[in-house]
């Protein structure tokens, strides 16, 4: 046995040794590596579909210690013939992992385009988290895996996740601006159980070519504290994003009065204070209840007020604002 516990007929299995397999599944069929994979999960994995064939009879429902059968395996490895063999066995599509995922999700995350149309049962399952196969395609980065996705279940474009988030929301947050640009048209405008949208999260985690496309769709919007997408961008310090969301949020104040220009001047972002005054200088705001250290509660601010009190590198900025008349 070698050291991660396989046994010869998981090594023959592996390599796709048909008789070598077939000669051991007697005597070792249903043995399991310290992982508790099968032999089955490395013919599965490798598409040995003769493999397969002969150890499926004995261990296609065996999970290994994250809970996936050997369906995962060959869903995630896109071996279209061995998931073909494997879903027709009883019980094989109604598995799921420890995490409550299922082999079309896997799928639709490395986009086996040719295993999903296999996988349609599985496609509206949920993970314990509330995602869907397209939620797992939007975070892959396949526009072909979404497209497919839909068209063989259209009712998941409006499945949320537990936490409320959509496909778009997945794709905006990593980035993936073919994702979404494909799933824009059909869930825009939607919010997350925090009330951001995928344009806010796009902006937060700063890819302007993602809030390039949703800044029509979703620019104005605001979060259940007020803020806006462009806040968010201005938080961070990323001036391309700030630009594309002028057009839509210019002058947008949150909740507490606070513009994007104050926020980015609170924390000294230079580019983004430089973007921003000619469009909100002089705008005045008033701190919340519970103000950041060196503000008063229920005094007026403005993006000047508030770089002198809550920032440590606020030289280049003060001197920007002093430039416009803060």
């Amino acid at each position: 046995m070698a050291t991660d516990g396989s046994t010869a007929l998981m090594v023959a299995a592996k390599v796709g040794n048909a008789s070598t397999v077939e000669a051991l599944v007697p005597f070792e069929a249903g043995l399991r590596r310290h992982d508790a994979c099968c032999a089955l999960h490395a013919a599965a994995k490798f598409g040995h579909l003769e493999c397969v064939k002969i150890l499926a009879p004995h261990e296609h429902l065996l999970q290994s210690n994250v809970g996936r059968t050997p369906l995962f395996s060959a869903a995630l490895a896109g071996h279209t013939d061995v998931v073909r063999a494997l879903a027709a066995l009883p019980g094989a599509l109604g598995a799921v992992d420890k995490a409550a995922r299922t082999p079309a999700m896997f799928a639709a995350l490395e986009a086996r385009l040719d295993c999903l149309p296999l996988l349609t049962s599985q496609l509206s399952m949920r993970s314990a988290t509330g995602e869907t196969a397209l939620h797992y395609a939007a975070l892959g980065g396949s526009t072909a895996a979404c497209e497919l996705v839909l068209r063989l279940c259209p009712h998941l474009a409006k499945v949320h996740s537990f936490d409320g988030n959509t496909a778009l929301m997945h794709a905006a947050s990593h980035g993936h601006d073919d994702v979404v640009r494909c799933l824009a048209p059909i869930q825009a405008g939607l919010f997350d159980d925090s009330h951001t949208t995928a344009c806010m999260q796009a902006a937060a985690l700063s890819f302007p070519r993602v809030v390039d496309i949703l800044a029509p769709l979703e620019g104005g919007l605001r979060d259940e504290l007020g803020a806006s997408a462009m806040h968010m961008a201005a938080g961070v310090g990323n001036a391309a994003c700030c630009e594309l969301l002028l057009p839509f949020e210019a002058g947008l104040a949150d909740d507490d009065g606070a513009t994007a220009l104050m926020l980015a001047a609170s924390v000294g972002h230079v580019e983004v204070t430089q973007l921003l005054a000619p469009y909100e200088c002089g705008r005045i705001g008033v701190c919340a209840d519970a103000p950041c250290p060196g503000e008063q509660a229920g005094l007026p601010r403005t993006a000047y007020s508030m770089a002198v009190a809550r920032s440590k590198h606020t030289a280049d900025v003060l001197i920007l604002l002093e430039s416009v008349d803060e």
